[in-house]
């Protein structure tokens, strides 16, 4: 049925329509395609809305780093030699290999990372909080870096599914390289 808007309240109403599956499926699709007829709601008007809680979950990237992550820099920006695809490169690998993969996703860390200084110090962290971490460095030479969203399952379908946060499932890096184009990241998987 369509809304009932008292300007007030919005009243949707389900009234169970047949729903035909369309079960197709021959056993050759992937474990993930859903063939069954589903409804999605959400309370986000959009994806730009879903856009300005993630920067506000990541406090827009605005973290102080400790002095021994400080000479950390220092001291990859001296090996890059003004490279910034190397000083990348090599604080990419930092996360990936002396940053510990480990999820302590309780409270408000389900969806906010812990503060940059906390991950570096502790040597451990989540998908987020790593993610987080090498965006911070990065940004912090001057290298466009986002901690970026997304959903390893519906990839390419996400236009099509209602606007929310909790959609995601994975949290990686987006770099620009020296040539402008969009290297993507994953901090959890050493070796990348």
């Amino acid at each position: 049925d369509p809304a009932v808007d008292d300007g007030v309240t919005v009243v949707y109403r389900w009234v169970n329509p047949p729903l035909k599956d369309d079960n197709n499926d021959d056993g050759n699709s992937p474990s993930w395609y859903n063939t069954i007829p589903f409804v999605s709601i959400t309370e986000y008007k959009d994806w730009q809305e879903v856009v300005d809680w993630g920067l506000n979950t990541f406090n827009h990237y605005q973290f102080p780093l400790p002095a021994t992550l400080l000479q950390k820099i220092t001291e990859w920006r001296k090996t890059a030699a003004g490279n910034k695809d190397i000083f990348a490169n090599l604080a990419a690998r930092f996360v990936q290999n002396d940053i510990r993969y480990l999820g302590l996703e309780i409270g408000v860390n389900t969806h906010r990372p812990h503060p940059p200084a906390d991950v570096f110090n502790g040597r451990f962290g989540d998908c987020k909080d790593k993610s987080l971490l090498l965006s911070v460095i990065l940004q912090h030479e001057g290298i466009p870096a986002y901690a970026t969203l997304i959903n390893t399952t519906e990839g390419h379908n996400l236009p099509n599914i209602a606007p929310s946060p909790r959609i995601f499932d994975h949290t990686i890096v987006a770099i620009q390289r020296t040539g402008g184009e969009w290297l993507y990241v994953d901090p959890t998987m050493s070796g990348q």
